[in-house]
């Protein structure tokens, strides 16, 4: 049973640079989401500073909160598996869907985030 369940899903991981963009700002929001002072506050005199984001990650935070309004369903896709960490199966009820959907929304998410990135 389990060879068939992890062959259903394969293919369904996300990848590419959407993905990439988003490993790349997590951390970032992560660090955020902490209670820290926000690192789009300058100066940031929070003891936790790590220095400034790069580009790239400011980039990706403005085309998230863009996503954020337009689009809040890939946001909650994204924010639960890339800022809390949490794996689709884990997602999937409280997103009340299933991991198939949950997967699915998170490829697209990647895509347009990628979409979006290559727009700017």
């Amino acid at each position: 049973m389990s060879a068939v369940m992890s062959t259903q899903w394969q293919g369904l991981e996300p990848e590419g640079l959407g993905h990439d963009l988003l490993v790349e700002w997590s951390p970032w929001a992560r660090e955020d989401r902490e209670g820290g002072h926000s690192w789009h506050v300058k100066p940031r005199i929070d003891r936790g500073f790590h220095g400034t984001p790069p580009d790239r990650v400011m980039r990706v935070d403005k085309i998230l909160a863009r996503i954020r309004l337009e689009h809040p369903p890939y946001y909650r896709v994204i924010a639960r598996y890339y800022l809390d960490e949490l794996l689709p199966w884990q997602m999937a009820e409280t997103l009340k869907g299933t991991e198939g959907w949950v997967r699915t929304m998170l490829l697209a998410a990647c895509g347009l985030v990628e979409m979006r990135y290559r727009e700017c």
